[in-house]
């Protein structure tokens, strides 16, 4: 079992399977935000959402931002990017360095 997974939709992530990461398609699932939890508890280290998971599933995914594992990041859909991964990271940074440099 790979310790990567990656959550979105089908033409997003269905790349990432060539590169031995486990991928789970939120564009087949009836809530993202439900298959998110459950691709948390499968024990993965890393888990990549795309944008538009991440917005269905905010809080569950920030419940896990004090925690090491899994690691979430964030990646742009196929559609567009939203920005939000920008967002989180300048956020980060403004909160470690007490101003914004981004």
């Amino acid at each position: 079992m790979s310790e990567i997974a990656c959550v979105g939709d089908r033409d997003t992530v269905w790349p990432f399977k060539a590169l031995g990461v486990e991928v789970f398609f939120s564009d087949e699932h009836a809530a993202p935000s439900r298959l998110v939890s459950e691709v948390i508890q499968k024990q993965f280290k890393i888990i990549f959402v795309t944008e538009d998971v991440y917005e269905s599933a905010r809080e569950r995914i920030s419940a896990l931002a004090e925690q090491a594992m899994p690691t979430i990041a964030l990646i742009p859909s196929v559609k567009g990017n939203r920005g939000t991964a920008a967002q989180m990271v300048r956020d980060s940074v403004r909160r470690a360095m007490g101003a914004e440099f981004i």
